[in-house]
Protein backbone atom coordinates (compact mmCIF):
# COMPACT_ATOMS: atom_id res chain seq x y z
CA UNK A 1 0.00 0.00 0.00
CA UNK A 2 2.66 2.02 0.57
CA UNK A 3 4.40 1.33 -2.70
CA UNK A 4 0.87 1.79 -4.29
CA UNK A 5 0.32 5.22 -2.31
CA UNK A 6 4.14 6.83 -3.75
CA UNK A 7 3.13 5.82 -6.90
CA UNK A 8 -0.05 7.61 -7.14
CA UNK A 9 0.92 10.99 -6.02
CA UNK A 10 3.13 11.44 -8.91
CA UNK A 11 0.13 11.48 -11.26
CA UNK A 12 -1.81 13.15 -8.71
CA UNK A 13 -0.07 15.97 -7.95
CA UNK A 14 -0.74 17.49 -11.64
CA UNK A 15 -3.77 17.34 -11.10
CA UNK A 16 -4.02 20.39 -9.04
CA UNK A 17 -2.08 22.45 -11.47
CA UNK A 18 -4.38 21.35 -14.47
CA UNK A 19 -7.17 22.60 -12.40
CA UNK A 20 -5.86 25.76 -11.59
CA UNK A 21 -5.03 26.49 -14.56
CA UNK A 22 -8.67 25.48 -16.14
CA UNK A 23 -10.18 27.72 -13.61
CA UNK A 24 -7.99 30.57 -14.40
CA UNK A 25 -8.98 30.54 -18.67
CA UNK A 26 -12.03 29.91 -17.38
CA UNK A 27 -12.07 33.47 -16.49
CA UNK A 28 -11.29 34.78 -19.47
CA UNK A 29 -14.46 32.86 -21.07
CA UNK A 30 -16.84 34.33 -18.68
CA UNK A 31 -19.10 36.53 -20.99
CA UNK A 32 -19.89 39.23 -17.96
CA UNK A 33 -16.08 40.18 -17.97
CA UNK A 34 -15.33 39.65 -21.49
CA UNK A 35 -17.00 40.07 -24.73
CA UNK A 36 -17.26 37.28 -26.14
CA UNK A 37 -15.03 36.24 -30.16
CA UNK A 38 -12.61 38.79 -28.47
CA UNK A 39 -9.29 37.68 -28.50
CA UNK A 40 -8.81 37.16 -24.54
CA UNK A 41 -12.31 35.09 -25.03
CA UNK A 42 -10.64 33.32 -28.24
CA UNK A 43 -7.50 32.52 -25.88
CA UNK A 44 -8.80 31.44 -23.06
CA UNK A 45 -11.25 28.82 -25.29
CA UNK A 46 -8.08 27.81 -26.68
CA UNK A 47 -6.38 27.15 -23.66
CA UNK A 48 -9.15 25.76 -21.72
CA UNK A 49 -9.58 22.79 -24.85
CA UNK A 50 -5.93 21.62 -24.22
CA UNK A 51 -6.31 21.10 -20.74
CA UNK A 52 -9.72 20.00 -21.11
CA UNK A 53 -7.73 17.12 -23.16
CA UNK A 54 -5.89 15.93 -19.97
CA UNK A 55 -8.64 15.95 -17.58
CA UNK A 56 -11.23 14.25 -19.87
CA UNK A 57 -8.72 11.15 -20.00
CA UNK A 58 -7.23 10.40 -16.61
CA UNK A 59 -7.71 6.93 -16.72
CA UNK A 60 -4.70 6.53 -19.55
CA UNK A 61 -2.80 9.09 -17.76
CA UNK A 62 -3.05 7.00 -14.24
CA UNK A 63 -2.18 4.21 -15.93
CA UNK A 64 0.94 5.30 -17.39
CA UNK A 65 2.02 7.14 -14.31
CA UNK A 66 1.28 3.56 -11.83
CA UNK A 67 3.04 1.72 -13.91
CA UNK A 68 6.47 3.69 -14.21
CA UNK A 69 5.82 4.76 -10.14
CA UNK A 70 5.34 1.06 -8.96
CA UNK A 71 8.23 -0.26 -11.91
CA UNK A 72 11.20 -1.37 -9.94
CA UNK A 73 13.50 -1.02 -12.78
CA UNK A 74 12.90 -0.07 -16.59
CA UNK A 75 9.91 2.21 -16.13
CA UNK A 76 10.04 3.94 -19.51
CA UNK A 77 9.27 0.62 -20.85
CA UNK A 78 6.86 -0.07 -17.91
CA UNK A 79 4.71 2.94 -19.29
CA UNK A 80 5.12 1.89 -23.05
CA UNK A 81 3.59 -1.23 -22.33
CA UNK A 82 0.94 0.17 -19.77
CA UNK A 83 -0.09 2.25 -23.00
CA UNK A 84 -0.48 -0.39 -25.43
CA UNK A 85 -2.41 -2.50 -22.66
CA UNK A 86 -4.99 0.11 -22.56
CA UNK A 87 -5.44 0.45 -25.81
CA UNK A 88 -5.52 -3.00 -26.41
CA UNK A 89 -7.74 -3.24 -23.43
CA UNK A 90 -10.22 -0.34 -25.32
CA UNK A 91 -10.17 -2.63 -28.83
CA UNK A 92 -10.94 -5.92 -27.08
CA UNK A 93 -13.73 -4.11 -24.74
CA UNK A 94 -15.34 -2.36 -27.52
CA UNK A 95 -14.51 -6.42 -29.58
CA UNK A 96 -16.31 -7.94 -27.35
CA UNK A 97 -19.79 -5.51 -26.99
CA UNK A 98 -19.85 -5.46 -30.46
CA UNK A 99 -19.93 -9.04 -30.61
CA UNK A 100 -22.15 -9.99 -28.10
CA UNK A 101 -24.59 -6.81 -29.40
CA UNK A 102 -24.30 -4.67 -25.87
CA UNK A 103 -23.28 -1.50 -27.18
CA UNK A 104 -25.32 0.86 -26.13
CA UNK A 105 -26.93 3.49 -28.39
CA UNK A 106 -25.44 6.71 -28.81
CA UNK A 107 -22.80 8.86 -31.11
CA UNK A 108 -21.29 11.26 -28.35
CA UNK A 109 -20.74 10.81 -24.68
CA UNK A 110 -23.91 13.44 -23.80
CA UNK A 111 -25.97 10.73 -25.30
CA UNK A 112 -24.41 8.10 -23.61
CA UNK A 113 -24.68 9.41 -20.04
CA UNK A 114 -26.37 6.81 -17.79
CA UNK A 115 -26.09 3.93 -20.12
CA UNK A 116 -22.93 2.89 -18.09
CA UNK A 117 -20.35 3.00 -21.31
CA UNK A 118 -18.40 5.95 -22.85
CA UNK A 119 -15.94 6.86 -26.07
CA UNK A 120 -12.53 6.93 -24.81
CA UNK A 121 -9.90 7.84 -27.79
CA UNK A 122 -12.74 6.49 -30.45
CA UNK A 123 -13.92 3.25 -28.40
CA UNK A 124 -17.05 2.88 -27.52
CA UNK A 125 -16.22 1.14 -23.68
CA UNK A 126 -17.56 0.54 -20.55
CA UNK A 127 -17.42 3.36 -18.55
CA UNK A 128 -14.77 2.53 -15.76
CA UNK A 129 -13.59 5.73 -15.11
CA UNK A 130 -10.16 6.20 -13.72
CA UNK A 131 -10.58 2.80 -12.03
CA UNK A 132 -9.58 1.64 -15.41
CA UNK A 133 -6.14 3.33 -15.74
CA UNK A 134 -5.14 2.32 -11.78
CA UNK A 135 -6.10 -1.30 -11.89
CA UNK A 136 -4.25 -1.94 -15.79
CA UNK A 137 -1.06 0.09 -14.25
CA UNK A 138 -0.78 -2.05 -11.24
CA UNK A 139 -1.10 -5.09 -13.24
CA UNK A 140 1.43 -3.73 -15.43
CA UNK A 141 3.67 -3.21 -12.98
CA UNK A 142 2.94 -6.53 -11.36
CA UNK A 143 4.11 -8.52 -14.42
CA UNK A 144 6.62 -6.06 -15.32
CA UNK A 145 8.46 -6.11 -11.93
CA UNK A 146 8.47 -10.25 -12.36
CA UNK A 147 8.99 -10.63 -15.79
CA UNK A 148 11.01 -7.57 -17.61
CA UNK A 149 14.41 -9.11 -16.58
CA UNK A 150 13.83 -12.83 -18.23
CA UNK A 151 15.91 -13.41 -21.62
CA UNK A 152 16.05 -16.18 -23.94
CA UNK A 153 18.96 -17.56 -25.49
CA UNK A 154 19.30 -17.47 -29.41
CA UNK A 155 16.81 -16.64 -31.35
CA UNK A 156 13.78 -16.12 -29.03
CA UNK A 157 16.00 -13.43 -27.64
CA UNK A 158 13.78 -10.31 -28.67
CA UNK A 159 11.12 -12.47 -26.74
CA UNK A 160 12.32 -11.39 -23.82
CA UNK A 161 12.43 -8.45 -21.21
CA UNK A 162 9.43 -5.86 -21.81
CA UNK A 163 8.59 -7.87 -24.86
CA UNK A 164 7.71 -10.43 -22.44
CA UNK A 165 5.95 -8.55 -20.16
CA UNK A 166 3.61 -7.42 -23.31
CA UNK A 167 3.07 -10.82 -24.08
CA UNK A 168 1.66 -12.24 -20.76
CA UNK A 169 -0.46 -9.33 -20.71
CA UNK A 170 -2.45 -10.11 -23.69
CA UNK A 171 -4.20 -12.85 -22.74
CA UNK A 172 -4.70 -10.76 -19.57
CA UNK A 173 -6.07 -7.89 -20.92
CA UNK A 174 -8.14 -9.71 -23.12
CA UNK A 175 -9.80 -11.52 -19.76
CA UNK A 176 -9.92 -8.49 -17.60
CA UNK A 177 -11.92 -6.69 -20.59
CA UNK A 178 -14.43 -9.49 -21.27
CA UNK A 179 -15.12 -9.43 -17.35
CA UNK A 180 -15.26 -6.24 -17.29
CA UNK A 181 -18.18 -6.16 -19.46
CA UNK A 182 -20.14 -8.24 -17.26
CA UNK A 183 -18.76 -7.17 -13.88
CA UNK A 184 -18.66 -3.70 -13.86
CA UNK A 185 -21.73 -3.05 -13.80
CA UNK A 186 -22.57 -4.71 -10.80
CA UNK A 187 -19.60 -2.80 -9.14
CA UNK A 188 -20.59 0.62 -10.55
CA UNK A 189 -24.03 -0.01 -9.38
CA UNK A 190 -22.42 -0.60 -6.17
CA UNK A 191 -20.44 2.96 -5.93
CA UNK A 192 -23.78 4.68 -6.92
CA UNK A 193 -25.52 2.99 -3.81
CA UNK A 194 -22.62 3.99 -1.77
CA UNK A 195 -22.15 7.53 -2.68
CA UNK A 196 -26.57 7.81 -2.35
CA UNK A 197 -26.10 6.47 0.79
CA UNK A 198 -23.43 9.03 2.23
CA UNK A 199 -25.08 11.94 0.64
CA UNK A 200 -28.03 10.70 2.65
Amino acid sequence: LQDFSKAMIGPVLYLPVIGLLIALFSITTNKIWVTEGSTLYLIGKYASTILWAIMNNLGFFFCLGLASGLAKSRKAEASFVAAMSYFMYLAGTNSWLTLTQRLAEGATNAELYGSGQIFIFGFKVVDMGVFLGIILGVLVAFIHNRFVNKEFPGAFSIYGNSKLVLIIMLPLVALFAVATVYIWPFVAHGISALTTFMKT
